[in-house]
């Protein structure tokens, strides 16, 4: 099945439909209608599943990167013998992890609102071009 040969193998709506012959009411263009709609959210949905599974991958990356950081400061922490160095060292490394924690609260901040934008834009615009065939079909004459 490709994008947007969307069937369900047990219901042809368009078959079931026409055998009825409503004045002012075009079947074939209202299901095709309703196809795109559904291509639409599709589209919007594979998206955001994209962008959850990049946001998984950076997770995993900027763990594996907190854990060398920790590992390596902490080798650097242990190996002082001065007091104040040690604490020195201490303060270093909790405010270099705050702002690798504020740096990566932006960049999901910022996937977020791009996966977001992105389906919004896919969803608009189908409205739009819903109500654009929506008018047409009103315009239309009705199949004989």
């Amino acid at each position: 099945m490709t994008k947007g040969d969307f069937r369900f193998p047990f219901l042809d709506l368009s078959q079931m439909l026409a055998g009825y012959n409503v004045p002012g009411v075009d079947f074939d263009s209202i299901i095709e209608t309703q196809r795109r709609n559904i291509d639409a959210f599709a589209a919007a949905n594979q998206s955001a599943g994209e962008a959850m599974k990049t946001m998984g991958r950076r997770q995993v990356e900027l763990f594996r990167e907190a854990m060398e950081q920790w590992q390596s400061m902490a080798g650097d922490i242990s190996s002082q013998s001065d007091p104040g160095e040690r604490t020195r060292k201490q303060a270093e490394f909790a405010q270099k992890s705050f702002e690798t924690a504020v740096t990566a609260m932006k960049e999901f901040a910022d996937l977020t609102a791009s996966a977001q934008r992105e389906a919004f834009e896919t969803v608009s615009k189908r409205v739009h071009e819903s109500i654009d065939e929506m008018r047409g079909q009103f315009e239309k004459p009705t199949r004989k």
